[in-house]
């Protein structure tokens, strides 16, 4: 079985670098009613007509879902093509967006956090009393944890049956917007008004990551650990661009050309699914088949 091992191990690797190749990311390009494309070089394009966006998040099909302002209570699917369709619609309205690994949806709205399962089906996952003045970001941990940004100045955990605690506080005068979370667990939040991103221990202690930002509003890590931040300020230093952030906190402009970025989000490239899904499907029918019968 040694030589069924090995292939299995070159296989898995060959996932493992067309996954972490995978550096195309889609932003919600507010002020120009649309999501754009942006390469790995930072080259910025327009993708697909969206109505205001607000946010936008991905599945693991790399389709692109859009957090519509207008049509209002609205979520939109965009597939890799750029074809457009009205996914679910909710009875509040919502606000951001994020999958979990069974591909369920949750959206916070005006009146909480909602659920949509793979076959659109809405339901009411927390209410809104939960966070104070109201959920914002969101995002899940390894685990299946959800962290959610609310309140003005919380970050929520929140248990996948629902149960809501304070995880952590930031200090000051502040208004955290996106949140995004990294391999090791940590917790990263846009501060909105000091023009800084916050990073938040496995343990909730709070430290200032990055500063130099205009009005950050969102936020992604790619696959190498660098943290992507939307200035959604439209005038000024930095407005209307995306931040790159290095592993040590070093700030530089990495794309412009946007009104209001609202949302970012990675999905491979269509090409780079395709060789994951072939690769998959060869590792296992290869286990199934057990075509090598070899002595140890």
């Amino acid at each position: 079985m040694k030589l069924t091992k090995t292939i299995v191990a070159i296989l898995s690797s060959l996932i493992f670098w067309a996954t972490s190749s995978a550096q195309i990311f889609y932003v919600g390009d507010n002020g120009n009613n649309s999501v754009a494309k942006v390469t790995a070089s930072g080259n910025v394009s327009f993708f697909a007509n969206t109505n205001a966006p607000v946010d936008v998040t991905s599945n693991v099909s790399g389709d692109v879902f859009v957090v519509n302002d207008q049509p209002y209570d609205t979520i939109s699917e965009i597939t890799p093509s750029g074809n457009s369709s009205i996914y679910a619609s909710l009875s509040s309205q919502p606000k951001t967006a994020a999958f979990d690994d069974s591909g369920n949806l949750f959206v916070s709205t005006t009146d909480g956090i909602s659920e949509i399962t793979p076959e659109g089906n809405v339901s009411s996952f927390v209410s809104g009393s939960s966070f104070g003045s109201g959920a914002f970001g969101l995002a899940f941990n390894s685990t299946g944890t959800l962290f959610v940004t609310g309140n003005g100045d919380t970050v929520y955990e929140v248990t996948t049956s629902g149960n809501v605690s304070t995880f952590a506080t930031v200090p000051g005068f502040t208004a955290i917007n996106g949140i995004s979370i990294d391999a090791d667990g940590n917790v990263y939040v846009a501060d909105y008004y000091a023009d800084e991103v916050e990073k938040i221990t496995p343990g909730g202690n709070v430290t200032t990551f990055a500063t130099g930002f205009n009005e950050p509003g969102f936020l992604a890590f790619d696959n190498d650990g660098n943290l992507y931040v939307t200035n959604i300020a439209t005038s000024g230093p930095n407005s209307n661009t995306i931040s790159e952030v290095t592993p040590e906190g070093n700030v530089s402009t990495f794309a412009t050309g946007f009104h209001q970025p609202e949302g970012i989000t990675f999905v491979p490239e269509p090409w780079q699914w395709g060789l994951i899904s072939g690769l998959i499907v060869s590792v296992m029918t290869l286990c199934r088949n057990r075509t090598f019968r070899l002595k140890n």
